[in-house]
């Protein structure tokens, strides 16, 4: 799947509250193998083969629809958090207060006896920025994606964890993503369809 949200906010009268519709970009199937370069690709490849198909859906709010998912149960949970980060984009604020309070918090949420926090990413839509231009926020993903899959999630795993990977992936471990609004509730905005 992938996103290129037009949102139509909802009316006052009708459809119950707690939604929006928005056209979504979902992958196109294919018999190629569909690949994405997230960085220069090879000489004479295009960045990416994944051709995007429109579909209008319905958005739900979930605050509203279900204030009560529970992680281990509908794969995510959403939980109040005030943080002591003053700044997100200060980088030396977000390392030293936003890490550690983010592992607490999904430690608390989880009951994960160790979390590692192994990095984090400010998106802000920018006119006219493409994705990943140096110093500059990243751009809201244009597409709805899964960050790991079966093959990546050990890989990163081990790529974060090195010489200990072996010994935790005996066990039970976990790859979370924590999201919030940097400075305001996250609002829906128009974006362009992926290229």
């Amino acid at each position: 799947m992938s996103i290129g949200v037009a949102v139509r906010p909802q009316e006052t009268e009708g459809p119950p509250p707690g939604f929006v519709e928005g056209r979504l970009f979902f992958t196109a199937r294919s018999a190629e193998k569909l690949y994405a370069y997230t960085y220069k690709p090879p000489e004479g490849a295009a960045a990416t083969n994944i051709k995007a198909e429109p579909h209008d859906v319905r958005i739900e709010n979930l605050r509203v629809a279900a204030p009560g998912a529970d992680l281990d149960v509908e794969g995510f949970q959403l939980v109040r958090h005030e943080s002591a980060v003053a700044n997100f984009w200060d980088e030396a604020q977000t390392m030293a207060l936003g890490h550690p309070e983010t592992a607490e918090l999904v430690k608390a949420v989880t009951g994960a006896a160790r979390v590692v926090v192994f990095d984090h990413t400010l998106r802000r839509r920018i006119d006219g920025a493409a994705d990943r231009t140096p110093g500059v926020a990243r751009q809201p993903a244009a597409r709805l994606h899964v960050d790991q899959t079966v093959l990546s999630g050990p890989q990163r795993v081990r790529q974060v964890m090195g010489g200990q990977a072996d010994g935790l992936l005996k066990r039970r471990a976990a790859i979370i993503n924590v999201w919030r609004p940097v400075g305001r509730p996250g609002a829906p905005k128009p974006a362009k369809p992926p290229s």
